[in-house]
């Protein structure tokens, strides 16, 4: 706006230092002899208009002309454009406007709405599935067993699903974690009353530990087996993208 407001105003006193330049009296002179003007009455009068005209204009210049410098001085420094040189290379770094993300003011609404309606995902959510698993069971339509298989897929691989259940798989993790350190530093309290020196777990040893728990749960529930041919077909799948090509 301040530019805009700029080259207005040096358009003006352009356009006022040219309007002054190219006028000028335009009065009939005798340059010849030949020249006789009718009525020197008429002269005078047409002579009168012009003056008036002319001061007319001149006075109206001059208003303009104030104004232009009233609207200069209230322009301040401050205002104008900075000047920058050339020769200077201009920074890589720009200030930019972070827009808030959606997904932070969406956050404590999913919250509420978790902890609401919590009590139909528990309930209602895996007899729904048993329902449609059935239903794809029996029907030997191909459109409806299509369409069976992607409302079971939908309500198992729903968000809220995995969310909970990798909260519920991170929260025994942690469980599983702080009983280890609890029992062990119960046994290094009671060594320490015997004179023993404690030690402290690492992480390491602690993921051991789980693992060796874990183990334990499998044999007693009976589900070892499963688990270690899970884990078997996983590496075998790892260890193949490190089998050689054949040759050509």
């Amino acid at each position: 706006m301040l530019t805009m407001q700029l080259s207005s105003t040096q358009g003006k006193q352009t356009c006022l230092v040219q309007r002054l330049a190219m006028k000028k009296t335009d009065y009939p002179v005798s340059n010849s002899t030949k020249t006789k003007f009718k009525d020197s009455d008429e002269y005078e009068l047409s002579s009168f208009e012009h003056e008036d005209r002319d001061e007319h204009e001149l006075s109206s210049l001059e208003d303009e002309e104030e104004e232009i410098e009233c609207e200069l001085v209230d322009v301040t420094f401050e205002q104008l454009p900075m000047k920058a040189s050339c020769k200077k290379p201009v920074g890589r770094k720009r200030e930019v406007v972070q827009i808030p993300k959606r997904i932070q003011l969406a956050a404590a609404g999913h919250i509420r709405f978790r902890s609401k309606y919590n009590f139909l995902f528990k309930k209602y959510l895996p007899d729904e599935i048993k329902e449609e698993q059935k239903k794809l069971d029996k029907s030997k339509d191909p459109y409806a067993v299509n369409r069976f298989k992607h409302s079971i897929v939908w309500m198992v691989n729903s968000s809220y699903l995995s969310h909970h259940d990798k909260q519920l798989k991170s929260e025994s993790v942690q469980h599983i974690d702080a009983a280890i350190l609890a029992e062990h530093k119960k046994k290094q309290r009671e060594a320490a009353k015997k004179g023993k020196r404690p030690f402290y777990l690492s992480k390491s040893t602690i993921w051991k530990q789980r693992l060796i728990e874990k183990y334990e749960y499998l044999k007693a529930s009976g589900k070892l087996g499963t688990f270690i041919e899970k884990r078997r077909k996983k590496n075998v799948a790892k260890d193949h993208r490190y089998m050689p090509y054949r040759r050509s």
